[in-house]
């Protein structure tokens, strides 16, 4: 099921030393795209895009009929109550093309959950067992249509429902539908709510919306500052700091953070969110990231502290006495995470202007979940450039590292330069990973702050002609591993490591070899090498291996020094051909 800054990958853990089978170097991608070795296929999945509740009664009464996947062909169900039956009733439409019925459906976007928690449906008059978050979704929405279309049928496309899940072929065609589905669809319906949550205590998208009411900004200052002013304003208000407490409570659904809910709520043309017994239209989502920004921010939090200790001196009251003000900094300590969930999702909703680099969409998603951890890049595929030929394959034999490599290979071949670099070494690797240093590690959660080292300036086109004639893209498989030969120069080796001018200050300063000081990231250590690569924006660390090398970390100019290295320079050198160049293998 279904930014502002693209967040940068943090690096924790150690690089640990594994054996890499080797082949003979495949024919440069510049001279022969075709001879880029690939993992594998993409055979049908035989496994489910996610597991679905248990429906074998109703497989034995009703079959599928197959969809037309040249045609596009979905189908589309409607939903609707009656006084006989307790149930939620589907019928299927006829089958169509997507062409045929594009403008004339609703999707529906929701947060699966558990599939052992099951409610019923009639699907064609037989029950049939769906989500129990499906079913709250499917009843929420039908409430909403019965205010906003009294006159028409609630016609909806539902993952669900409307694919074959026991159709592996079926099930694979309609995940690369996905992106087309939702954004021909009329409108998606967004269920934040959960079946499990309570409707007893204060809505937060309720007191949302009165916020939204209630604050005018004047624009004499900064909407920022005039905003906080008025929280700080509003907070003597017992009822107002008890709407804001259940605000954290809808921020944290799990919806915002499921990997599938991007590509559905960024391809619709518009949505309406629907939470507990409220409802919201998508345009007002530029003031709820506005709002989640703000709170996010580091000066909130102080503010909160500032406010609490305030009110403890007012009232004569001990830390150990319940405090309204300090629950709301503990929750909205809790609650950043999730803030910044939010905020860049409704960014990457409103930045969003067709295909993108898939690196930096899958950057920027680092916070998502998926039952299915390959999802964490297949659920991306629809909003990204098709150049990259990547398609989802939900085989067995296709471990998460193989789906890492393949993918990494596959954005090789298209971006013909070496960009891939930088979100390796801002990646934190997983325990398990097999990973070659090279290749990043998508399923990763772990995040910082990106731009500590600023790239050379210029366009792909002239970093792609770097690469030309040099080894960058070939790569030799055995297993999940890979070596990928590039041409490049060694500048430099790291000495020792200086003191920090602050510990808060990310990463380490290291004098090198030549007398120079520069900046790399915590895992560098003594003896590791400084290099320029050709197709590369950016000079890096690496680490001798066995005769191969180890990407470590992006590597910079240590500021306010008088002698530095001249990156651009040497660069310039190595393109003209006046510094020979040696071919590496990085492992």
């Amino acid at each position: 099921m279904s930014s502002l800054r693209v967040p940068s990958l943090d690096t924790e853990g150690g690089l640990s030393k594994a054996s890499h089978a080797r082949s003979s170097p495949q024919p440069s991608l510049a001279e022969n795209s075709a001879n880029v070795e690939t993992l594998s296929g993409n055979p049908p999945p035989t496994q489910g895009v996610f597991m679905t509740p248990e429906n074998d009664s109703f497989y034995k009464s009703y079959s599928y009929s197959d969809l037309n996947s040249t045609a596009q062909d979905i189908r589309l169900i409607h939903v609707f109550k009656n006084e006989q039956c307790d149930l939620i009733q589907c019928e299927f439409l006829p089958q169509s093309s997507l062409r045929q019925v594009s403008g004339s459906y609703h999707a529906l976007s929701y947060c699966a959950g558990d599939p052992s928690n099951a409610e019923s449906v009639l699907l064609q008059g037989i029950k049939f067992n769906v989500f129990a978050n499906l079913n709250h979704a499917l009843e929420k929405t039908l409430a909403v249509w019965e205010s906003k279309y009294p006159e028409e049928k609630c016609i909806l496309w539902v993952d669900q429902i409307c694919i074959n899940q026991r159709s592996n072929a079926e099930r694979s065609h309609q995940v690369g539908l996905m992106r087309d589905i939702y954004t021909n669809s009329r409108e998606t319906f967004i269920c934040l709510s959960t079946a499990d949550q309570s409707d007893t205590s204060s809505n937060g998208l309720d007191w949302f919306k009165e916020f939204g009411k209630a604050y005018q900004p004047s624009h004499r200052s900064s909407p920022r500052y005039e905003l906080q002013d008025f929280l700080w304003k509003s907070a003597s208000n017992s009822n107002f700091l008890k709407g804001w407490a259940s605000f954290y409570e809808l921020v944290q659904c799990p919806w915002w953070r499921r990997a599938w809910v991007h590509q559905e709520f960024i391809c619709s043309p518009s949505a309406i969110f629907m939470y507990r017994d409220s409802t919201i239209s998508s345009t007002h989502t530029l003031f709820l990231m506005f709002l989640c920004q703000m709170l996010h921010m580091h000066q909130i939090t102080k503010r909160l502290v500032r406010l609490e200790m305030s009110w403890l001196e007012k009232t004569g009251m001990t830390n150990g006495d319940a405090n309204p003000l300090r629950e709301m900094h503990q929750r909205n300590m809790r609650a950043s995470s999730s803030l910044e969930a939010v905020k860049l999702l409704l960014n990457a909703k409103e930045s969003w202007r067709g295909d993108e680099d898939i690196k930096k969409v899958l950057a920027r998603s680092r916070h998502c979940r998926s039952s299915d951890p390959r999802d964490r890049i297949f659920a991306f595929l629809g909003l990204t450039y098709p150049g990259y030929g990547i398609e989802a394959d939900y085989s067995k034999s296709n471990t998460l590292d193989a789906t890492n490599l393949h993918t990494a290979k596959k954005i090789l071949e298209f971006d013909r330069h070496l960009e891939i670099l930088i979100f390796a070494v801002r990646a934190t690797r997983r325990s398990v990973s097999t990973l070659p240093s090279w290749v990043p590690d998508w399923a990763s959660a772990e995040s910082l702050e990106d731009g500590l080292f600023p790239p050379f300036g210029g366009g792909d086109m002239q970093f792609q002609k770097d690469a030309i004639g040099s080894s960058v893209i070939h790569t030799s498989t055995g297993d999940n591993s890979a070596v990928l030969r590039v041409q490049g120069l060694q500048i430099d080796t790291l000495e020792k490591v200086l003191p920090k001018r602050a510990q808060h200050l990310p990463g380490w300063d290291f004098e090198t070899a030549r007398g120079y000081t520069v900046k790399c990231r915590h895992l560098a250590r003594h003896g590791d090498e400084l290099w320029m690569l050709m197709g590369s924006r950016w000079p890096f660390i690496l680490r001798p291996w066995d005769g191969e090398y180890k990407v470590v970390s992006d590597v910079g100019n240590r500021v306010y020094q008088k002698k530095i290295i001249g990156f651009e320079e040497i660069l310039g050198r190595m393109r003209d051909g006046r510094e020979t160049l040696s071919i590496i293998d990085l492992c």
